[in-house]
Parts: structure tokens; C-alpha cells; sequence
């Protein structure tokens, strides 16, 4: 499945969580569909940019890592539904936004092994809105590999312009065996 198939079952995901909290107004537990929806959905992404390899300890720790930051960011976020202090326009707008954050998951595991200095949607303006990715030309005879930041929109962030301009190529050395 690709990274944008992906992201549209998430979405679809977070619509059905979202329709049932307007049904129950469980805050409880819309919390816990949107972390088994964000649990699974980043699993599947980091999965399928490897290819549907088995994750090995390396991509365990990176997957609980992400998904560590994204269920820290839904606690925040399900404290101020309980608070009442989210419209229901903002928490359908919120909640959206979270597939948006299986952008860096598939590039982390598209790119494992490789001491990248950034991935998509992280610490850019544009967040999980970002349409970057890394372009990777290896060239293992020469012990290189020569990473692009490739901007997917005309319409990038400040940082990702900056990005582009920096990472065109970023050369990485190959530690040799």
C-alpha cells in the first residue's frame, strides 16, 4: 500500500472515531480509538516503507519513539476536550491532523540506517501538512549516499524552502564493514 493510501485509511479512521465521540461524547474514549487507530496505523506505515520486511530492534525503538510523541500529543489533546474548551469544528480539525503524522514514520523507515538530520513534518512550520520527502541516491562504491530534501508543494513552508536549499545533497559517508 502506498504512503498515501495509508494516510486515507487513517483519515477514514479518525472519521469513524470522530463520529462516535459526537454520538457518545466519551472523551475516554474517543482517547483510546484514536491511539489504537494511531498504534495501528503507524505500524502498518513503517511496515509497508520497508517493504513489509520484519522490523528489527532498531525500528521497534524509532516506531515507539514516534508513536510515544503522538500519544503524548493525544493526551494533551483529549485533557482539553474534557475541558470543554474545543469546539466540536476544532477537534474534527485536530483529530484530522494526527494521519498527517504518518509522513515522518514512512520516511524513518523508507530511509533506516541513514543519519538524516530532519524527516517530513518534523520541526518544519507546515507540520503534518508537509509534502517533502527525501530522495536517496546511493552510491555504495563510492562510500556515499547523496540524500534530497524533495518539496511535494509549491506552496512549502520557510523551512522546508530552507531545507531544499541545505540538502541538495546532503552527502552522508558510508561506514564501511
Amino acid at each position: 500500500m502506498s504512503r498515501d493510501r495509508l494516510l486515507r485509511a487513517c483519515l477514514a479512521e479518525i472519521e469513524e472515531n470522530l463520529a462516535a465521540f459526537q454520538r457518545t461524547r466519551n472523551a475516554v474514549q474517543f482517547h483510546n480509538d484514536m491511539a489504537e487507530t494511531l498504534v495501528a496505523s503507524h505500524q502498518a506505515a513503517y511496515r509497508e516503507a520497508m517493504g513489509g520486511q520484519a522490523l528489527d530492534a532498531s525500528d521497534r525503538a524509532t516506531l515507539i519513539e514516534v508513536l510515544g510523541n503522538q500519544l503524548d500529543y493525544l493526551e494533551a489533546f483529549t485533557l482539553e476536550i474534557e475541558r470543554g474548551t474545543l469546539t466540536d469544528a476544532q477537534i474534527a480539525a485536530r483529530a484530522r491532523l494526527y494521519a498527517g503524522s504518518l509522513k515522518e514514520t514512512w520516511s524513518r523507515a523508507a530511509t533506516r540506517g541513514l543519519d538524516l538530520p530532519a524527516h517530513p513534518g518534523v520541526g518544519t512550520q507546515c507540520l503534518v501538512n508537509c509534502g517533502c520527502r527525501w530522495e536517496i541516491d546511493a552510491h555504495p562504491e563510492d562510500g556515499e549516499v547523496y540524500a534530497y530534501w524533495r518539496r511535494g508543494k509549491s506552496d512549502s513552508c520557510d523551512t522546508c524552502r530552507e531545507r531544499e536549499r541545505m540538502w541538495n545533497p546532503l552527502i552522508i559517508e558510508l561506514e564501511v564493514a
